[in-house]
């Protein structure tokens, strides 16, 4: 997981967790804190919950991560030193899940490479807290592999993904409505670094960050579809995801 420091106002929005993340082993997932403004990286624990998590968001209701158990299909809450707790387990039928963030109503919502979606409800002070309130499939095109989206503060009805078709050799804006559960082709960019964008962040500076697996390199993507460019050098990596909170504005470069 990749997230930006941050000072001003933004940073009491987001709190214990508003500079960390987390990344993907092989076999259990590792917690590190990231700058993407300069893509330097600090481990905070190499095992969290003693399983692979991926579709990981931030909830801004209560300042935890969240992330989907591969292997058991958990939810789970995921506190800044690593530690874990199952908050649900989801019906067998849900699996493949690679793609996910909460909203700023604390709405969690994941994919399986973007045909599918499952809306979680994870508003701490809910009666519904850990059930899915809604699932379905959606219009992607044959093609294309949604492998991580992010949802805007500033776009709280919608979620943005950078992605690739299955090919790898170009690199795509879509934007996923949570109302139509529809896909919209943004923009098309030709090949960026490796084409290969496993995970995606947010700001408030109207734009999202991806990170191309490939490359290790961190991109800023305008949520119009205008040019995109490079921020930082990162590491290369072959599984991973991210996750950052929604209120914290764009990188500082120190």
């Amino acid at each position: 997981m990749k997230f930006g420091c941050l000072t001003g106002p933004e940073r009491n929005l987001c709190r214990s967790l508003y500079c960390s993340g987390i990344t993907r082993g092989n076999s259990v997932s590792s917690l590190y804190r990231v700058n993407i403004a300069n893509g330097q990286t600090t481990l905070i624990t190499n095992n969290v919950g003693n399983k692979v998590i991926n579709a990981l968001g931030y909830n801004v209701l209560d300042n935890y991560l969240y992330g989907y158990g591969t292997g058991d299909r958990t939810i789970n809450r995921i506190g800044p030193d690593g530690s874990s707790q199952v908050i649900a387990t989801l019906p067998a039928g849900v699996t493949g899940i690679v793609a996910g963030d909460i909203d700023i109503n604390g709405q969690y919502w994941i994919t399986a490479q973007g045909v599918n979606y499952y809306h979680i409800d994870l508003a701490p002070s809910s009666n519904t807290y850990g059930q899915i309130i809604e699932s379905g499939n959606t219009n992607l095109a044959t093609g294309f592999n949604i492998i991580d989206w992010v949802a805007l503060a500033a776009a709280p009805s919608v979620l943005y993904a950078v992605t690739s078709g299955s090919s790898q050799t170009q690199t795509y804006l879509m934007r996923f409505d949570k109302g139509t559960k529809q896909f919209t082709n943004l923009a098309s960019y030709g090949s960026i670094a490796g084409n290969t964008w496993g995970a995606g962040y947010s700001t408030t500076d109207g734009n999202i960050y991806a990170s191309d697996n490939v490359s290790g390199q961190i991109w800023q993507f305008p949520i119009d579809g205008s040019a995109p460019s490079l921020q930082a050098q990162g590491n290369p990596t072959s599984v991973n995801d991210e996750a950052r909170c929604a209120y914290n504005g764009a990188p500082i470069t120190r």
